[in-house]
């Protein structure tokens, strides 16, 4: 009797090992889904308009696009009636180009076209970028005298005093032809930078090149030898009639009504 109670006890504790083992067993760890991956930024959105214009002659005919007249427009070379047309309706828009590539992108400009509305202001940019490499220009005459107003030429040689004389039967040279050379050519004693007219680059490019082509063609009538308005007033501060006389030619070609 006691071994039968001794065997059921062991057998119920056999039994409820078991049945723990197979709680164990049949309950395995829970498994943790992966987390969903996050979602991507969009990538930032790219501009159509491009940067700002930074090249000095693009940036000359802008302005001339975004505040010149029609006028003034329709005389620019390369710009056609139809491109005029469509510029001054942009703008009348309340728009304004900010870039070359907008007006050409607009305008379908022929390649042609462009290139000669932007010649004028390259030869601009050209000019200035020679003048400031441009080595100052000693003034003429004995070595060792200063610079400043020059002795006037004898009335019947056209030779200063001092100077050495042709040699008798000799061929005089022939003098220059002063009305050589293109508006705005890059000339040995061309001068684009004269003092007392600080603000030459904010004129319109063709009035501009017509001063400078005007005082660097005109003779002085100060006695100098034989120099051009804009000699006299780059080397000889003293000459007395230069100042006036530029301004003269300035104030007629700057005020004159456009054609």
């Amino acid at each position: 009797m006691r071994c039968t109670v001794a065997l059921r006890r062991a057998m119920a504790g056999f039994v409820a090992i078991m049945l723990g083992g197979a709680v164990l067993i049949a309950a395995p760890p829970a498994e943790t889904s992966p987390a969903p991956p996050a979602p991507a930024s969009p990538a930032p959105a790219r501009s159509e308009k491009p940067a700002l214009e930074i090249n000095p002659s693009a940036q000359a005919l802008l302005k001339l696009l975004n505040t010149g007249s029609q006028e003034r427009l329709s005389a620019h070379p390369g710009l056609r009636p139809e491109v005029v047309k469509q510029v001054m309706a942009y703008r009348a828009s309340g728009k304004t180009f900010g870039h070359i590539l907008e007006f050409r992108k607009l305008t379908k400009i022929q390649q042609t076209d462009f290139e000669a509305a932007l010649s004028p202001f390259q030869e601009d940019e050209l000019l200035r970028q020679l003048e400031t490499t441009r080595k100052p220009v000693p003034a003429p005459g004995a070595a060792g005298k200063p610079a400043g107003r020059m002795a006037p030429r004898d009335a019947a040689s056209g030779t200063a005093p001092g100077a050495a004389q042709p040699a008798q039967g000799a061929t005089p040279a022939p003098p220059a032809d002063p009305t050589a050379g293109p508006i705005g050519n890059v000339r040995v004693g061309y001068y684009s930078v004269l003092p007392g007219f600080p603000d030459l680059d904010k004129l319109d490019p063709v009035v501009r090149k017509e001063f400078l082509e005007a005082v660097n063609r005109e003779k002085c009538a100060c006695g100098c030898q034989d120099e051009t308005i804009a000699w006299c007033l780059v080397n000889d501060e003293g000459c007395p009639v230069v100042k006036s006389r530029a301004r003269k030619i300035y104030d007629d070609i700057v005020t004159k009504p456009p054609k």
